[in-house]
């Protein structure tokens, strides 16, 4: 199974309250795929979720609470035969 992880650590975690986690797929702009509430997992002091079988492509995941945008972080999804290609060893400013 292809299952992406994550951990989101809160500047000052609220514990026992909702926080809420958008995910959006870029597409003419992004748009918002899936969208759910979750709360600090007990003894770890943060979010941690995860999301099955994203296709390929580009995504941006924001945190909110209270309504309000807290942090965001695009990311890409690549597939298998995507990663040879990929240089891990070297750095991006190198050009």
């Amino acid at each position: 199974d292809d299952v992406l992880w994550y951990a989101y650590r809160p500047f000052s975690a609220k514990m026992g309250r909702f926080y809420g986690i958008s995910l959006q797929k870029k597409s003419l702009g992004y748009q918002e795929i899936d969208l759910r509430n979750r709360t600090i997992a007990e003894g770890q002091g943060m979010l941690i979720d995860h999301y099955k079988q994203l296709e390929e492509g580009e995504y941006r995941l924001k945190v909110a609470f209270e309504n309000e945008v807290i942090d965001q972080i695009d990311f890409i999804v690549v597939g298998d035969s995507a990663t040879e290609s990929i240089d891990y060893e070297k750095d991006e400013t190198e050009a």
